[in-house]
Parts: structure tokens; sequence; C-alpha cells
């Protein structure tokens, strides 16, 4: 058995395969309105079936700083059976690599050999963000690939993969 590690996460969007939107800003000289999921219904199998949202206007504070207020009248509930969270990137998920106990590097991403993917544990490779943190996702293509193909060199003794 082996375990490949590979994160991406984009921003400011979710699809599921019902429907799919993108927020989007609508600016004054004060404040914009974004779309944001408030909340998410499952059924009685733990499945999501819906996303509730709501609209959201930001706008400055007394001390300059940006707030979210709920925009009355603008929830919706829509229906859906994929939900993709994109949140930004704050690092890879500390929890998973305390209970692997993988080495990391300086900034929290796992350590691992360039352009072998290898870590400090026998059989894990890792790869995209949570090796070289937060980047464009023509690198995390890149080192999906690459490391499908050292995965692929470690259990077959060699690889046709490019």
């Amino acid at each position: 058995m082996y375990l490949a590690i590979c994160s991406r996460v984009t921003t400011r969007f979710f699809v599921t395969t019902s429907f799919s939107f993108s927020t989007s800003s609508t600016s004054s000289s004060s404040s914009s309105s974004t779309t944001t999921a408030t909340k998410f219904e499952g059924d009685e199998n733990g499945n999501v079936k819906a996303v509730h949202t709501v609209q959201v206007e930001w706008s400055k504070n007394e001390q300059g700083q940006f707030i979210p207020k709920n925009i009355p009248g603008t929830e919706k509930i829509m229906p859906a059976e994929l939900v993709l969270l994109a949140m930004g990137f704050l690092g890879p998920e500390q929890p998973l690599l305390d209970a692997l106990n993988v080495d990391r590097d300086a900034r929290s991403n796992i350590l691992a050999e360039h352009e072998k993917y290898t870590t400090s544990i026998e059989k894990v490779f890792a790869a995209g963000d949570c090796r070289r943190g937060q980047s464009l996702v023509v690198w995390a293509f890149n080192e999906g690939r690459g490391a499908a193909r050292e995965c692929d060199r470690y259990l077959m003794g060699s690889t046709n993969l490019p």
C-alpha cells in the first residue's frame, strides 16, 4: 500500500453536479456583493442534497476592515449532489501530517524530494500545494503527473510515464 498526498485549492467558487456559479462582485465606492453558502443540507444517508446561500454585502467598518453583512431577502436553497469547497490555502492539513509523523519544511509543507516526491516516510509521496506551498494550478497539474510517475516507478520498478 502507498499513499500519495496532493492538494490544490482554488478561490471564490463552488460547483455542484446540478448547477455551477461563481461569486460575482459588484463594486461601488464603499461596498461589494457576493453570494456565499450558509448551510449544507444532507439527506437521511448523510449525502448533500441542498446548499443554502445568501448574498453578502462587504463594507468597511470604523477600523477600515471589510466585514460581511447578509442582505435580507436574498436567501436561496439550491439542490446539490456534490459541493466542492474553495476557500483559499492555509497550508496542508496539519492533523493528518501529525498523524503520519511526516517531516515538514520551515513553512509547514510536507518535505519531499524535488522531482521524486518521496517524503520521510517510505511509500508516502507528496506533490502540489502540500509540498511546495500555494502556487499556480499548472504547477499542481505538473507535480500530480510527476508524483504519479514516481509512484509507478516505486510500484513497478520502472515507468513509461512522461
